[in-house]
């Protein structure tokens, strides 16, 4: 593990000022003038004042069955004392999780008990006094933990203007299906823990109001729900939502939280972001808060967190069981249980493996740390015609800024490459426009009901509704097979919608297969299929490939020309139509970043192409020893074994690119010819019109 070469000593202390803590670390932020420190963080221990273990318990680094816990990770085994672990564990268990562009394990630096000291007296006023009075900095450390300062951009510089930081908590973002939680907690299948936690903490008086943030609206992948969260976030913070600008503290509480954003403090916020958003007054934080929402839902950041909390699989009604197998102690919880004359289940997990006990605890652990991280968002504003920049970009439509930020297709492009006249692009799917130009030329019999959007939204409604509307027409986009064998959707150019015929006969086939009422299997295969796409996490991990398009394909174009050397057409298309355009700096994109940005658009463009498969397979409950990850339907009491594997993953040619480009501007004047006839008709009674000009409505 890298060990900073520099001890920091008494001298040194004052560069070091409050940043903020948590539970266990106080972090403090770099002001001096040293290049190793420069745009770091420093995270530093601390010790409970009152039952303060001996120095030996605290310096264990684990347990004996922690050991065995993590035996796989060989590094962490071994580590002496637990900062080191704790260091270990973010480097190489978290990183390869969460992706490493995301995550800075850091590096230890070594410090002297009188640097220790001396910070500890320099912001303890800085504390809050309820974090004081429970604990202090742990002053017979000997080294702490070097992090990146994610409030600001490139080793702490303020060159490109200067850098917002937000600072999310998200919680937990979704809602646990595991069948070891009893009846009497079903609640928990409904009601987010963030909710329930919220009434704990106002009983306790840990809190003055109920927050109205929901983790659910955040992880939804919805435009409009992601700013609902964002906006509750600002309005009532907590602990939740912090704001940076250069580093410093503007908007949020330090250590203990902030109680509701009043008119003072929000008048004050909107101040300070004159400048730096260019928004009418008192425009600035609405405007500021459409980018941190825009942002999350760009950069795909939270997908990836919501796979790592979804390896909980079992909730804490079931892991405690195996948690009880692993330190080899009879379970108090089976005991209480017993002698209270309640039933259960849960005898048949103290027969699980040590393995696979050993397995089901170290993910839950896992997903507990991905259940309660933080996730910082910092912004530049860029100038557009910056294409060198190492970060990723979002482009904010109300004030058309673009801000580098850092940390069927599935989402809505928002590549500042796509021209005014297309700008459809950003708020309807190319699926639906591509709808429209397949009626249009009969290789449809009517439009699909279906939305990417919903499917890809982490929302259990909407994933739902989504499996529905494949169902409903499924075109070449929907199909069940029963041992191999096609038993409901079209062979090759797909089918049209399903009627009462097909219905009745899909329908008749499940029986037997799906333990539900007289006409109720269909329905019920419908919300396995949904829940199993909401809990296995695998449109996470798509939708990151996906969005490896930044530039979308009318930026992409230019740089196919760039690696192809041959005159740009499309450039002079522009220039002979006398059409504005900024296209030109693309062209001076060297090579290499060139093949780069290209490359990822083919591997994006396969992503947004292929198929998902999902088997399933009926289990009995007590096997708990399949290979299989399993899913719980609720509604026919059934546990479901299931695999999803992604097919059709085809290598793109690179001279499909024009290809691409000209289909896209079919796609786009056909839905521009589209959006004309419901300008003139009027909402969708115009969708009707159009469908019935193209001879194309069936009735079943």
């Amino acid at each position: 593990m890298e060990v900073a070469e520099v001890k920091l000593g008494l001298k040194d202390a004052g560069d070091w000022v409050y940043r903020g803590e948590g539970a266990a670390n106080l972090v403090l932020a770099y002001t001096g003038s040293s290049p190793s420190f420069i745009g770091k963080v420093m995270r530093c221990q601390k010790v409970v004042r009152k039952g303060m273990p001996t120095r030996v318990e605290s310096e264990r680094a684990l347990t004996e069955q922690e050991r065995l816990l993590w035996r796989d990770v060989q590094d962490l085994v071994t580590a002496p004392t637990k900062e080191i672990a704790g260091q270990l564990y973010v480097q190489l268990v978290m990183s390869p999780l969460l992706g490493s562009k995301h995550v800075d394990p850091g590096r230890r630096v070594l410090v002297s008990m009188e640097f220790l000291r001396c910070v500890e007296n320099n912001v303890i006023l800085n504390r809050p006094p309820w974090r004081v009075d429970a604990a202090k900095l742990d002053t017979q450390r000997d080294s702490a933990i070097i992090l990146s300062d994610h409030s600001l951009f490139h080793r702490g510089s303020t060159e490109g203007g200067p850098c917002i930081s937000v600072e999310i908590k998200p919680k937990c973002g979704y809602l646990p299906s595991s069948s070891f939680i009893s009846e009497r907690n079903a609640i928990k299948r409904r009601t987010t823990r963030f909710r329930m936690h919220q009434f704990l903490k106002l009983h306790r008086q840990e809190i003055a109001e109920l927050s109205e943030y929901d983790p659910l609206d955040l992880f939804s992948g919805s435009r409009e729900r992601i700013l609902k969260a964002i906006k509750s976030l600002y309005s009532t913070p907590q602990n939740n939502f912090r704001v940076f600008l250069d580093g410093v503290l503007i908007f949020g509480g330090i250590g203990g939280g902030a109680n509701k954003t009043n008119g003072v403090i929000g008048n004050a916020f909107e101040d300070i972001l004159k400048g730096i958003i260019q928004a009418d007054d008192g425009q600035c934080t609405e405007n500021l808060l459409q980018l941190v929402a825009e942002t999350v839902n760009c950069s795909g950041v939270l997908g990836r967190l919501l796979e790592v909390q979804k390896l909980d699989v079992f909730d804490i009604e079931g892991v405690i069981h195996l948690y009880y197998n692993i330190i080899s102690e009879p379970c108090l919880v089976c005991r209480d249980l017993d002698e209270a004359g309640r039933p259960h289940r849960y005898s048949s997990l103290h027969s699980v493996p040590f393995d696979k006990s050993l397995k089901i605890v170290k993910d839950f652990l896992i997903a507990a740390t991905a259940k309660d991280c933080s996730l910082m968002i910092s912004f530049r504003p860029r100038d557009d015609r910056d294409l060198e920049s190492s970060c990723s970009s979002v482009y904010l439509h109300s004030t058309k800024q673009i801000f580098d930020y850092k940390p069927k297709c599935g989402y809505l492009p928002s590549s500042s490459f796509i021209s005014e006249r297309n700008a459809i692009k950003r708020r309807t799917t190319r699926f639906r426009m591509h709808q429209f130009l397949k009626l249009h030329r009969q290789e449809i019999a009517e439009l699909s009901e279906y939305d990417p959007l919903d499917l890809f939204s982490g929302s259990r409604e909407r994933i739902l509704k989504a499996i529905k509307s494949l169902y409903s027409t499924p075109q070449n986009n929907f199909r069940v097979f029963l041992d191999g064998v096609l038993i409901f959707g079209g062979i090759g150019g797909g089918a049209n919608k399903t009627n009462g015929v097909i219905g009745n006969a899909f329908e008749d086939i499940l029986k037997g297969i799906i333990q539900a009422d007289d006409g109720q299997c269909t329905e019920n295969l419908l919300q396995l299929v949904a829940e199993t796409v909401y809990c296995s996490g695998v449109l996470g991990r798509l939708l990151e490939v996906q969005k490896l398009d930044v530039f979308d394909i009318e930026g992409v174009i230019h740089l196919y020309y760039n690696i192809i050397s041959e005159p740009c057409l499309v450039c002079r298309d522009l220039d002979e139509a006398g059409r504005p355009h900024r296209y030109s700096s693309l062209h001076s994109v060297p090579f290499d970043k060139s093949l780069k940005i290209v490359k990822d658009f083919l591997i994006a463009a396969t992503a947004k192409d292929c198929s998902l498969m999902i088997s399933f397979r009926p289990r009995d409950d007590r096997d708990l020893e399949s290979s299989c990850s399993s899913v719980y339907l609720h509604s026919t009491k059934q546990i479901f074994d299931y695999k999803a594997n992604f097919i059709d993953l085809d290598l793109k040619p690179l001279k499909k690119i024009v290809k691409y480009y000209e289909l896209d501007k079919e796609i786009l004047n056909c839905y521009s010819q589209v959006l004309d006839t419901v300008d003139e008709a009027g909402n969708d009674f115009g969708v009707e019109v159009y469908e019935s000009a193209n001879g194309e409505i069936h009735q079943d």
